[in-house]
């Protein structure tokens, strides 16, 4: 009984394709396959220390949210969240809020074991905003957030980074089987 050939391996392709020493010359011309790869190698020079190279985290991240995007067919658990601070709480005076030319709010959204960070700054032009949901006291990228209409995946460090003319009215917290909608602010 013949040995089963097995097919080279992507060093050994590169290798080959560089040097122009073929020791698997009679398996390229049967497998279409590794010959197409041979081929590509010639053609393009990779090098042979590159390995396949892994994504990043924050590509992975936005990778497992891509179908928390979509609406669920099934009825998601609603669950309500309430304001816990408001840096304007204590000083409600819009006059007083601006004394540095920008206004600047930290508001912390609760409901259960989950808490919402979001910190508001008014520019010139538009709000920036930067938020991080907590599960307990770690971080966690579960979520997507729903601040208005717009639905924003966690990037860097696990923050949701926004902007807009206009403050959202509403936020939500949503994910495969829970949604987590906070009631109204007023800006």
């Amino acid at each position: 009984m013949k040995k089963a050939e097995s097919h080279p391996d992507r060093a050994a392709l590169i290798k080959a394709a560089q040097t122009g020493e073929i020791p698997f010359a009679s398996h390229l011309r049967r497998c279409a396959d590794c010959r197409e790869m041979f081929e590509l190698f010639i053609q393009y020079a990779p090098d042979e220390r590159l390995k396949d190279l892994a994504p990043s985290p924050q590509s992975v991240a936005r990778a497992r949210a891509v179908p928390k995007l979509v609406t669920s067919r099934k009825p998601l658990r609603a669950v309500t969240g309430r304001v816990t601070f408001d840096s304007w709480a204590d000083i409600p005076a819009v006059q007083l809020r601006s004394t540095v030319g920008t206004l600047e709010r930290r508001v912390r959204l609760e409901a259960g074991k989950y808490t919402l960070e979001l910190v508001a700054e008014r520019g010139q032009r538009e709000w920036e905003f930067v938020a991080r949901i907590y599960h307990g006291a770690k971080v966690t990228s579960e979520f997507i957030l729903q601040a208005g209409r717009r639905k924003l995946v966690p990037q860097s460090q696990r923050c949701y980074f926004w902007s807009a003319k206009n403050p959202p009215r509403t936020l939500q917290l949503l994910s495969p089987d829970l949604k987590i909608e906070f009631g109204k602010l007023t800006w």
